[in-house]
């Protein structure tokens, strides 16, 4: 038999096929050395099958690093055009983050600014009774839940939605 290298005879055993290009361009070229080591013996002798395969070891052998050069780059190519998607989605994955912290922190001094103007409303009107208080602070928190609501839904929601909403703050749920 001939000498062949692995990938030749197609025993991997358990791991893959090549761990580097490089790998794969070193036994590609024990390919065609093996092939022209073997068969240069039918050198002169046309009609055999050793002959046809040094012929056409012959006639690729010179266009074997070109080759192996441009499925080289090949590889180069996407791994440079996985990079660039990578940091890409990173980049929109920052943003929506970003934006995301920016509407939660507008959210939150929306309703500290609206609590300080009930506190003070409350303050100013002496009169006021601690349950006119909490039903103002209710009613700060049926318009924050709300508010919220319009901010976070695209689709306008059924008013029954709001009104259960609204009822269960009125109850104190």
């Amino acid at each position: 038999g001939s000498p062949t290298p692995a990938a030749a005879a197609g025993d991997y055993g358990d791991r893959e096929p090549y761990e580097t290009m490089a790998d794969f361009a070193k036994e590609l070229r024990l390919v065609f050395e093996n092939a022209r080591k073997y068969n240069a013996r039918f050198r002169d002798t046309p009609a055999s099958r050793g002959h046809q395969i040094i012929n056409a070891v012959d006639v690729l052998a010179p266009h074997l690093e070109d080759a192996l050069f441009a499925l080289a780059f090949d590889a180069y190519e996407r791994v440079k055009y996985d990079r660039v998607l990578v940091e890409w989605n990173r980049q929109v994955e920052e943003k929506h983050r970003a934006e995301t912290r920016r509407v939660e922190n507008e959210r939150a001094e929306m309703r500290r600014v609206a609590e300080h103007k009930i506190h003070e409303a409350a303050r100013k009107n002496k009169t006021a009774t601690r349950k006119d208080r909490v039903r103002i602070l209710r009613g700060l928190s049926v318009a924050g839940v709300l508010s919220l609501d319009v901010l976070t839904h695209d689709d306008d929601d059924d008013e029954e939605d709001d009104d259960e909403k609204k009822d269960e703050v009125e109850r104190g749920d």
